[in-house]
């Protein structure tokens, strides 16, 4: 895909960020991204009773002072064409006010998630802001993504850095 990392150490490296992993999960794997929106992607894997689910988070520092109001989750959920059909027509960013508004205005976002979800991409989206340790986390399924879905993360990325 083209993306310049650095592969940090998966047992310091969270602590020293102030990622909490929390008990049933596993860092698998802490990466530092270059020339990016995206700052870190960690690789969590979740033990239930039901087997082991891996998870992608990226991080992105962020300034949580450039707003009043506090920022909220903000979730993508997709509207599929009938109730037994597997279509994805449209998604819909619903939570923080702020964010999911210039989400949903972004047709180059929504058309490449769009095209991802016809194609491979299951599971959704996820941000959730984390002004205890100074980091927004993009969260996804474990799923190797597509260079579109990268680029589509990195240009969220770029919205919350901005502030919004």
């Amino acid at each position: 895909m083209g993306v310049k990392f650095d592969e940090l150490d998966k047992k310091s490296e969270p602590k020293k960020l102030g990622i909490k992993i929390s008990m049933g999960q596993k860092c698998e794997g802490v990466y530092a991204l270059k020339d990016r929106n995206i700052d870190f992607i960690l690789v969590v894997s979740v033990t239930s009773q039901y087997g082991v689910n891996y998870f992608i988070e990226y991080l992105i520092k962020t300034s949580f002072d450039l707003r009043k109001e506090p920022v909220k989750k903000t979730k993508m959920t997709k509207k599929k064409g009938s109730l037994f059909g597997s279509n994805v027509e449209d998604i819909i960013w619903k939570g923080d006010m702020r964010l999911s508004q210039r989400l949903n205005m972004d047709y180059e976002i929504k058309h490449k998630i769009l095209q991802a979800c016809s194609r491979k991409f299951k599971g959704g989206i996820v941000i959730e802001p984390d002004p205890k340790h100074g980091y927004t986390r993009i969260k996804t399924n474990y799923d190797l993504p597509s260079h579109e879905i990268f680029d589509t993360i990195d240009s969220i990325a770029r919205y919350i850095k901005s502030g919004i």
